[in-house]
């Protein structure tokens, strides 16, 4: 089951929405691994690494590792001064959950979020410093869409079709680990680690796309959104983000060689992820096997997992209209309607 987990959280990296930033620092080996003295040692070494980062000065590496540990509170403290897109980011994610939470639960919950744990706030203060990511201003939409506040999530969507770049920095949850980790790791220790980096970079948040795709049936939004699909899919890191600039521009119905270009390239993704990412983890006495599996996990962390998947395709030679052409053949009818769906063109509603 762990192993089948793995696998599963492997699949990309840094694809998988999650509610809350947490991370497990225990059992990132599968049983037969971590009942050896080897994984147990192994196992002990991951822990003492995160417990040594949780525990670290730097807010960045307390966030990834330290959420279960440390109150959201003394987060929220430390980072009034904060000017790091990552903290921020995840900051208003987390308060953003905290202040949901509280909302669901009894009348005057809301006096258990910690003062300055405010979701717009911080989103807002990454905009300030981010002005030309356009996910900083998509994440304030999001948020301010979850306040009832649609004019102002409608605002900053149209802001963000003025900004220049699209930057994910769900990579850099696993970039800013792989920067850290240790050079001396042996034996199964490579694999406890790559387990660990795959269980926290699996749990970083990603914005809702719901505000987005709603304001964008609207027809004086119609140019916004194409610009904004242009961008996101020029400079796409992960599969999420290629998935929604594809969907995007086939719905807003811009010109059709654009959107059968950006087709295809979601297809050729699809082809090389069932292809390419079925990787067992290693038994735990293949050491050869155990560093290919640790490697492979750095690097894709490193290139960021779109360029991952395509110098894949250019390994196995396979270009990247055949793989796709290789994924349509292979399509269930069930899957050829789920995106017939997704790429028909919306009906412009009214305001």
């Amino acid at each position: 089951m762990r192993q089948r987990a793995l696998r599963n959280a492997l699949l990309p990296i840094c694809m998988i929405a999650s509610l809350t930033v947490l991370a497990s620092h225990a059992g990132v080996l599968r049983d037969d691994a971590a009942a050896t003295p080897q994984g147990r040692a192994a196992e002990a070494r991951w822990e003492k690494f995160a417990d040594q980062n949780a525990r670290s000065g730097d807010l960045r590496l307390q966030l990834l590792f330290g959420p279960g540990a440390i109150p959201l509170e003394q987060f929220v403290e430390r980072a009034r001064g904060s000017t790091d897109p990552f903290v921020l980011s995840t900051l208003s994610h987390r308060c953003d959950r905290a202040q949901w939470e509280a909302a669901a639960s009894t009348p005057g919950a809301a006096d258990a979020v910690p003062k300055g744990c405010d979701a717009v706030e911080f989103a807002r203060r990454w905009v300030a410093v981010d002005a030309e990511n356009q996910l900083a201003w998509l994440t304030l939409a999001t948020r301010l869409d979850r306040r009832g506040d649609i004019g102002g999530a409608r605002s900053a969507i149209k802001r963000a079709a003025r900004a220049s770049s699209y930057r994910t920095l769900y990579g850099e949850a696993a970039r800013t680990i792989v920067r850290i980790l240790p050079r001396d790791l042996k034996d199964v220790e490579p694999l406890a680690f790559a387990g660990g980096i795959l269980a926290i970079a699996a749990t970083q948040p990603y914005p809702t796309s719901q505000p987005l795709f709603r304001a964008c049936k609207l027809p004086d939004m119609h140019s916004d959104c194409a610009r904004i699909a242009d961008v996101m899919f020029r400079d796409s890191e992960i599969l999420v983000d290629l998935f929604v600039a594809t969907a995007l521009s086939a719905k807003l119905d811009v010109e059709r060689e654009t959107v059968r270009y950006r087709v295809q390239q979601s297809y050729a993704i699809r082809w090389i992820l069932g292809q390419h990412t079925t990787l067992d983890e290693p038994s735990p006495d293949d050491f050869d096997a155990i560093k290919q599996f640790a490697r492979e996990i750095e690097e894709r962390a490193s290139m960021g997992e779109l360029a991952w998947f395509r110098e894949a395709l250019r390994k196995r030679g396979v270009s990247e209209a055949d793989a796709a052409m290789r994924f349509e053949k292979s399509m269930t009818q069930e899957q050829r309607m789920h995106y017939e769906a997704m790429l028909k063109p919306w009906e412009m509603t009214k305001p």
